[in-house]
């Protein structure tokens, strides 16, 4: 199964160790582009947005959405916020 992971960035190291899991079960997963400048854990709204759009990561990352069979939101504790992908999902 094709499987694309989505998250924020902050959690890459945990999207990296499901990727190699998934992987090992046989299956073929994508994962966001990751800017290795950029430090994810302290950047503000503005730095975010200036590497996505330098990468074009949104637009990339929406390609593999749609290559994948399935999709898993990584959505781990971030600044002792545990929802914070619904929230934004359905603001």
């Amino acid at each position: 199964m094709k499987i694309t992971l989505c998250g924020s960035m902050t959690h890459f190291d945990k999207m990296t160790e499901l990727s190699l899991k998934l992987g090992e079960a046989g299956h073929e997963v994508f994962v966001p582009l990751f800017d290795k400048t950029a430090n994810y854990t302290t950047w503000d709204k503005e730095e975010a947005i200036r590497v996505k759009l330098a990468n074009d990561a949104i637009t990339e990352h929406y390609k593999l959405i749609q290559k994948a069979d399935a999709v898993l939101i990584v959505n781990e504790e971030k600044k002792r916020s545990k929802k914070l992908c619904w929230r934004k999902l359905f603001s």
